[in-house]
């Protein structure tokens, strides 16, 4: 299984770097984070609700926009 592409949106006030993956391009919302902890989150259903959680699904942090737009699903 390919990691999962991943562009830096920005990084907020606090320090939190914003990722999205192809499936939010033209859209304000994002479905990973990383605080200032390093540790990467994403958006799923778990036991506090709607939230971000620690994850360790694989993925690229890639530079260049194209690159994440061309990737398997």
């Amino acid at each position: 299984m390919s990691a999962t592409k991943l562009w830096k949106v920005n990084t907020t006030e606090e320090g939190t770097e914003r990722f999205q993956t192809q499936l939010e391009l033209g859209r304000d919302t994002v479905s990973f984070i990383r605080d200032a902890d390093g540790v990467m989150k994403v958006w799923r259903y778990g036991e506090n609700g709607a939230s971000f959680y620690p994850t360790d699904k694989t993925y690229e942090i890639v530079d260049n926009i194209e690159d994440m737009k061309y990737q398997p699903l």
